[in-house]
């Protein structure tokens, strides 16, 4: 996928082989999650594949949240406005309505969130605003699902939320704003680089140590486990990096400290990860779980190039059971326990019966007498059965 020679012909041309394919559902479905992964990973414009998933997007559509997924996927901020809305509106109108169930509507919520997180210019300010009033909805997962959903719009563009829906201004969010499409925003330094050290020495090298364990391994042959010491990075998390003398710096002694360390050395992977999560701690404050909200708007991590399908169809509470599960949930209890209402086995296996089990396997009319005796009787027959009784009993005197 990554070494294709000429990925727009290549794309073009198993489009064109989607719409004139009339082989069975499945094979439409792989057709579809190639073309996806091609035009997500590569930033390439297929406009009509957006209009062909559209026609798709059902909720009572065989395999949706598969085809909510390559919509997701096919994602990405190359796409036009015009062809992104579209899409997310045909979401919107079909899965996010009072008719559908709530399971419907939070695996829409989440759909545009994936989609918005990978094409901001999806989203209008009237639908996000409509789409967060569900923040207060019934039910948890469509909740929870609208939450993150505008925990994402407060970190890209906050201005596109109503001014209740943009919580508490942190550090960093008054400066967020969504760029035109097209727009290139060009900068000198990496921003956000102030919170690492101008010189490289600080840097603890973890190569030391990969080199050290690889020669043990070499010298030693004999298929023993060699104990690699971990780094104090990894011991403390991220605070190995961070300078706490940053937090006391104006904004524009920021931007140069941020620019002298951009232009002096080379930054590795760990260290863009520190930078991004600095950002996303300055942006989401210290308001009260605001380390859950960032989980749960998925900015705890970069979007990947796939999206996985439990992305769409994340749901905070457990739906309920059906009557289905609920069977074979109990058979699934009942496999070590013993059968019940069976009788006991018997101590001895070749001791005899019990006169009342010998009496279960006898003919009616011949315990009638003793079933009928066992009745309820009313106050006159016990009366005459307690004197016959005293009479028997003086006689034998």
């Amino acid at each position: 996928m990554h070494r294709c020679c000429n990925f727009l012909g290549f794309t073009e041309k198993l489009y064109k082989k989607l719409e004139k394919c009339s082989e069975q559902f499945e094979t439409k479905l792989l057709y579809m999650d190639l073309l996806s992964r091609l035009i997500g990973i590569h930033k390439l414009l297929v406009l009509n594949f957006y209009p062909y998933v559209q026609r798709f997007l059902q909720p009572h559509q065989r395999e949706v949240t598969k085809i909510l997924l390559y919509a997701a996927q096919s994602a990405h901020e190359m796409v036009p406005p015009d062809a992104s809305q579209a899409l997310v509106k045909t979401i919107a109108d079909n899965f996010i309505a009072e008719r559908n169930s709530t399971e419907v509507i939070a695996v829409g919520m989440n759909s545009i969130r994936e989609i918005c997180a990978r094409c901001p210019f999806a989203m209008t300010s009237d639908l996000i605003q409509d789409l967060a009033q569900y923040r207060k909805y019934r039910n948890k997962n469509v909740m929870s699902a609208a939450k993150s959903l505008v925990q994402l719009y407060r970190h890209i563009d906050p201005n596109m939320l109503r001014r209740r829906d943009r919580g508490r201004p942190a550090v960093g969010a008054e400066d967020l704003k969504l760029a035109e499409f097209g727009e290139v925003r060009a900068a000198n330094y990496i921003e956000g680089a102030e919170v690492l050290p101008s010189d490289e020495d600080d840097v603890e090298d973890d190569a030391d140590g990969w080199e050290s364990a690889s020669n043990a391994s070499d010298d030693s042959g004999d298929g023993e486990w060699v104990d690699v010491p971990k780094s104090d990075d990894e011991a403390e998390g991220t605070t190995g990096y961070i300078n706490p003398e940053v937090e006391a710096l104006s904004p524009e002694a920021k931007k140069e400290k941020a620019a002298a360390v951009s232009s002096a050395r080379f930054f590795s992977q760990k260290e863009f990860d520190i930078i991004r999560k600095k950002k996303i701690a300055d942006i989401m404050g210290t308001n009260k779980g605001s380390k859950r909200s960032a989980v749960e708007a998925g900015l705890d991590k970069e979007p990947g190039q796939f999206v996985s399908l439990s992305d769409i169809e994340r749901l905070s509470k457990r739906p309920k059971e059906t009557r289905a599960d609920k069977i074979a949930g109990s058979r699934v209890a009942r496999e070590d326990r013993g059968a019940f209402g069976k009788p006991k086995p018997k101590m001895n296996p070749h001791a005899s019966t019990t006169n009342k089990q010998k009496a279960r396997g006898k003919n009616f009319m011949m315990i009638r007498q003793k079933v009928r005796g066992k009745q309820k009787r009313s106050f006159r027959d016990k009366q005459i059965s307690f004197r016959n009784a005293l009479v028997k009993q003086l006689k034998s005197k």
